[in-house]
C-alpha cells in the first residue's frame, strides 16, 4: 500500500491502534484521530478521486479477531452516504475485480463483488458492525489473511 506524506504519523491500517480514522482514495492516504481529521481542508487535498473517511473497527487475523477498537463508540456520529449502517472489510492483500463495463480489472483492498455487471465498482457495505465481523472471520480461516473491519464515516466527492 502506498502512504502520503500527511501527516507526517503514519499507522499502518492494520496496526492495533485506537487511532481510528482513515482517508481511502487509490490507496490509504492517511491516518489519524477525530480531532485531526477536522483539521483537513478536505478541497485543497487530495483531488481527482472519491475521499471515504473510515473508522477502524475490528483487526482479524488468521480467523480470530486481533483487535477490538475499545474507543469506536465515542460520540462521533457516521456522516457518509451510509451514515451508521455502513461497514466494510478490507484485506492486506489486493485483489482483483472484473468491471464489464471497463472490459479490465480493478485491484482493490475493499472487498467487493464481483459476480455479475460492474458490481465491483463499490466495495461490498455491511449494515451491521457484526456481520461485516462474522464475514471477515470466515474468510480469515478460509484464505488465511488479514482483514480490518471498518465502518464508512464520511465522504468527499473531489471529482
Amino acid at each position: 500500500m502506498k502512504y502520503y506524506d500527511y501527516p507526517e504519523e503514519k499507522i499502518d491500517i492494520f496496526e492495533e491502534s485506537d487511532k481510528n480514522y482513515f482517508f481511502k482514495g487509490t490507496a490509504f492516504t492517511y491516518l489519524c484521530t477525530y480531532d485531526e481529521v477536522k483539521a483537513v481542508n478536505m478541497w485543497n487535498a487530495f483531488t481527482g478521486f472519491v475521499l471515504v473517511v473510515y473508522k477502524r473497527y475490528a483487526i482479524v487475523k488468521w480467523g480470530k479477531v486481533s483487535f477490538l477498537n475499545e474507543n469506536f463508540s465515542d460520540g462521533n456520529i457516521a456522516k457518509g452516504r451510509h451514515k451508521e449502517n455502513g461497514y466494510v472489510i478490507i484485506s492486506n492483500k489486493p485483489k482483483r475485480y472484473l468491471i464489464q463495463s471497463w472490459e479490465n480489472k480493478l485491484t482493490s483492498y475493499e472487498l467487493r463483488d464481483d459476480s455479475t455487471g460492474s458490481s465491483a465498482l463499490n466495495p461490498i457495505i455491511f449494515p451491521t458492525a457484526e456481520e461485516a465481523l462474522a464475514k471477515a472471520i470466515a474468510l480469515s480461516k478460509q484464505k488465511m489473511e488479514t482483514f480490518l473491519v471498518a465502518q464508512w464515516f464520511d465522504d468527499y466527492d473531489r471529482r
